[in-house]
């Protein structure tokens, strides 16, 4: 039998293998050639191109859809209110009633050193110089009275021994005599070595700023004592000490120093302790007025205000004290004048206060080393 497969050479039952066409950018007719066995392209008409073009129309890009922005959220409307509660009155307690005026409390702005800058609560439990002092919340700085200079000054908690017995240290002092709360010319601050005027602002936390405030408010006394200066009081501790137990004697400078401004109460310390009687002191003091020994009497007074010294008249009067009283010190004189260089006078007091020394009978007793000078 004569098959068609036999004219173009080709097995029964086998099948050419259709070739791969290739894409290309232009269309392309394809037609089947028998006699070859493949498939012919050709190109399409112009007319049929031109269809075709027309009939595709470019891909538009979308643009990307944007993010709706976050509508703001209402807030919830808040709870009703609840009603109004009438007003009760408490009664007030028995104790409370009783209460005092509210302690004063102060806050200082405008030191350079910021730590005195900070609020200060009178301590009516630690009197200094016979007046109430002042601390701040933790206990490093307070505001004391100083006896001698008859003002107010803020020292560091260190010095707070000295100020007690009667120095006068600090970091800051009032210009004036009036109270360290009320409106004022000025505070003076250290600066380095020497002292710069500081303008501070006192602003009143609470309490009612009088000059009695700050005086230490004592005990009224059990029986009608007369007053007495301060001389007469150490003359009576004299004479308790000279009858008891003349070996402190010796000791009685220094204990002045301590209780400067406080004569009274040493008197009635040393009376309680030898158990000595107002009365009987007084009964028979021979040459006195209302049987109080005269102020001419004793030792010369321990309370006169001594002269201005030159910065080199009391380092030599410091010296003195160290050489007697402690001599291991004298290699640090250089370093400490130089601390508290424009503050010599408080650092004289300071010495004669840590060594129990009285400072006017000192200077007295060195007199003849200053005229040297």
């Amino acid at each position: 039998m004569f098959r068609a497969s036999d004219i173009f050479g080709r097995r029964p039952g086998s099948v050419p293998e259709k070739p791969k066409v290739e894409k290309k950018d232009e269309p392309k007719a394809r037609t089947w050639d028998p006699a070859t066995g493949q498939f012919v392209e050709e190109d399409l008409p112009a007319e049929v191109q031109e269809m075709m073009r027309a009939s595709k129309r470019p891909k538009v890009q979308e643009a990307p859809l944007r993010p709706e922005p976050a509508r703001p959220q209402r807030p919830p409307a808040p709870p009703p209110a609840p009603p109004p509660v009438p007003f009760v009155a408490k009664p007030v307690p028995a104790h409370a009633a009783n209460l005092g005026p509210k302690r004063l409390s102060v806050v200082f702005r405008g030191f350079t050193k910021q730590e005195l800058n900070a609020q200060y609560v009178e301590k009516p439990d630690r009197p200094i110089q016979g007046r109430v002092s002042f601390w701040n919340p933790t206990q490093t700085y307070f505001i004391y009275w100083q006896r001698s200079m008859e003002r107010c000054a803020i020292c560091d908690s260190g010095s707070y021994q000295p100020a007690k017995d009667g120095s006068v240290p600090g970091w800051a002092y009032r210009k004036d005599s009036q109270h360290f709360a009320k409106a004022s010319d000025g505070w003076m601050e250290v600066w380095g070595n020497a002292w710069k005027p500081a303008q501070v602002v006192c602003t009143v936390i609470e309490g009612n700023p009088t000059d009695d405030d700050i005086l230490v408010k004592e005990p009224a006394a059990t029986s009608a004592r007369p007053e007495l200066t301060v001389d007469q009081y150490k003359s009576l501790v004299e004479q308790v000490y000279s009858k008891k137990n003349p070996s402190k004697l010796e000791d009685l400078p220094g204990l002045f120093v301590k209780y400067q401004g406080r004569e009274r109460e040493l008197f009635d310390q040393v009376c309680d302790k030898y158990k000595a009687s107002f009365e009987e002191l007084v009964g028979g003091a021979a040459g006195s007025t209302n049987g109080v020994p005269s102020q001419s009497e004793g030792t010369p007074s321990e309370t006169s205000v001594m002269p201005e010294l030159s910065a080199r008249q009391y380092a030599i009067l410091v010296q003195a004290i160290y050489e007697k009283k402690n001599p291991t010190k004298l290699a640090d004189l250089p370093r400490l004048l130089e601390r508290y260089r424009g503050m010599e006078k408080e650092f004289y007091q300071q010495v004669c206060g840590k060594y129990q020394v009285h400072p006017m009978n000192f200077y007295k007793e060195g007199a003849a080393l200053l005229v040297e000078i």
